[in-house]
């Protein structure tokens, strides 16, 4: 009894600390240290940002676990801030853009052994971040004036896209679709069933898309929610459609057609009747155009890490602080040797996921993995906890096969 009870303090210790861990790693912009103008404030969070860097690494060096997912993203994110040294950028920004990327994937491998408290921690925070947006979404339906993107181009200032207290209309959605699979993943294993909990959490996040009216996220937020709900009737009936091999097919041919191509007008009803966008994806396609020829310029090691009006200024687009798709995004930043390992990694994570494709968990990631692969087509959508979850499902199905 007293050990069961010590047992329960340490664990909800543990969880608080991974909690705490969450707000340093995932700090959404709008309250991260870099917009912060008190320099004591400034210096503060950063030493608390490097103690969190510190225990992690501290713990990672006693197990002495150097998985491939871990040697992959340091391969990645090396190659970027090599790349911006290369090109005479801030090696200091770049680091601080890639460290908390490498460092998730790191916490990851330190506490593969017990993702369950890991994924609690993730949730609480996640909830809390979001309900604060939705809160503020009612209060201020224009936006928060406070938080609004300024930026200056060509000597003009401007205003970018409004935001909330957690982000912009366009960066809600990866925020969702990671709380809306951590929450099913931990109730469908501890309860088998999808509790109130996760309903009304889905619930506020849907509300929170239709009333600030992302596009993509509506669209693949749902797609999400699909596969939570009858993942156990397709694990009971192994629907064939449902693999991951060939939904990352769909992704695939989707980054042809309308990245690469830019044909859009095979959907052109559906995106201006029911998303109310253009055909161009709301100025899509000429940044994708723009940073597409940008690549082919210096294909091999890109431009290293660059943002606001420095990535405006090279792709030629006063609207874009990035190229609003992930994978152009990593081009630009690092070259076709940053993307080759990226898709390295990402054909592990995929293999790994197809392992274990008819179990709850399979199916769980099989749909978070497409919808997040989707919302990258159209957004620059680098966030540290996808990668929490992309290592998780290479641990899943490298203990399938030791166990077979």
């Amino acid at each position: 009894m007293l050990l069961s009870k010590s047992l329960r303090i340490r664990i909800n210790r543990k969880a608080i600390l991974f909690f705490l861990m969450m707000f340093v790693i995932q700090t959404p912009r709008q309250i991260s240290i870099i917009e912060s103008e008190n320099q004591v404030v400034h210096l503060f969070l950063i030493g608390v940002e490097l103690l969190v860097y510190a225990l992690i690494f501290l713990k990672w060096i006693i197990r002495r676990k150097l998985s491939p997912t871990l040697i992959l993203s340091i391969l990645m994110y090396g190659t970027i801030v090599l790349s911006t040294a290369i090109n005479n950028g801030s090696i200091f920004n770049a680091i601080r853009h890639v460290i908390g990327f490498v460092f998730m994937v790191m916490l990851i491998d330190n506490e593969a052994d017990d993702i369950d408290t890991l994924w609690k921690a993730c949730i609480a925070y996640l909830t809390i971040m979001i309900i604060i947006n939705f809160i503020t979404i009612i209060m201020y339906p224009e936006g928060m004036s406070e938080l609004r993107t300024v930026y200056t181009y060509n000597g003009v200032q401007r205003y970018g896209q409004i935001a909330w207290f957690l982000t912009g209309k366009n960066g809600l959605g990866k925020y969702i679709l990671c709380l809306l699979f951590f929450k099913a993943d931990i109730d469908l294993k501890q309860k088998n069933r999808l509790s109130l909990g996760f309903y009304i959490i889905a619930a506020i996040s849907y509300i929170s898309l239709i009333q600030v009216w992302s596009a993509a996220s509506i669209t693949v937020v749902p797609i999400l929610l699909l596969f939570i709900l009858f993942a156990k009737t397709i694990v009971r009936n192994k629907f064939k459609l449902v693999n991951v091999y060939l939904l990352s097919a769909v992704i695939v041919f989707s980054f042809i057609i309308f990245v690469l191509i830019g044909n859009a007008s095979i959907f052109s009803r559906f995106l201006t009747n029911v998303l109310k966008k253009r055909v161009t994806f709301n100025g899509r396609v000429p940044i994708w155009d723009a940073s597409i020829l940008k690549i082919l310029a210096k294909p091999v090691l890109g431009y290293g890490y660059i943002s606001g009006d420095d990535y405006r200024e090279l792709i030629g687009y006063r609207a874009a602080s990035d190229s609003h798709n992930y994978f152009l995004t990593v081009a630009i930043y690092g070259g076709i040797i940053a993307v080759i390992f990226l898709i390295v990694l990402l054909i592990k994570v995929l293999q790994s996921i197809r392992r274990i494709q008819y179990t709850n968990e399979g199916v769980l990631l099989t749909g978070f993995i497409f919808s997040f692969f989707l919302l990258m087509l159209f957004e620059n959508t680098s966030m540290k906890l996808f990668w929490l979850i992309l290592c998780y499902a290479y641990y899943l199905g490298k203990d399938r096969v030791r166990l077979e």
